[in-house]
């Protein structure tokens, strides 16, 4: 039995055919399906880290706009609030989707309390400043957070499911 050299090379299982004269001077590498795999996935890691950057540069361009807002306006309102405010009306009306902007705001949710670590150490630094009247902030808190739960509570007694097992 005869052979035909027809100039050509089979590599892989997926039968990739490759000229041999590209595959001797090392133009052509054989690729493992592997190795696309993670190709791939890195491509995908970057897309959605990019995607996820925007989504916060929108987030912080609504809160800039805020700022200037209440500068420009002199509100006694903090700029968060109107840039919430704001949010809420372009979600509302349609101008921002919101899933352009839900899972950067889902990840800046998740990490929260990282947040609040530059104000519990300035806290601690004026402790003397709240010393005197720490028993009235405690008791703010203390009243607010019951008000808030019975007024929860009752909102869902009264608007929440009724079926099986309900409380009333």
């Amino acid at each position: 039995m005869t052979s035909i050299d027809t100039g050509t090379v089979t590599v892989g299982r997926t039968g990739t055919v490759i000229p041999r004269p590209v595959l001797q001077r090392g133009w052509a590498r054989p690729v493992s399906i592997e190795s696309l795999r993670a190709a791939r996935r890195g491509v995908h890691a970057l897309t959605t880290l990019v995607a996820l950057a925007g989504q916060v540069g929108l987030l912080g361009a609504i809160f800039s706009v805020s700022n200037v807002v209440v500068t420009r306006l002199h509100l006694r309102v903090p700029a968060n609030i109107v840039g919430m405010l704001l949010l809420f009306t372009l979600l509302c009306t349609g101008i921002v989707k919101e899933r352009w902007v839900s899972p950067a705001a889902g990840a800046l949710t998740r990490h929260l309390a990282f947040f609040f670590i530059p104000i519990a150490v300035g806290l601690m630094d004026c402790g003397g400043l709240l010393w005197p009247v720490g028993h009235w902030l405690l008791l703010a808190i203390v009243v607010s957070s019951v008000a808030g739960m019975a007024v929860s509570g009752g909102l869902i007694q009264l608007f929440g499911p009724r079926g099986h097992g309900e409380i009333r």
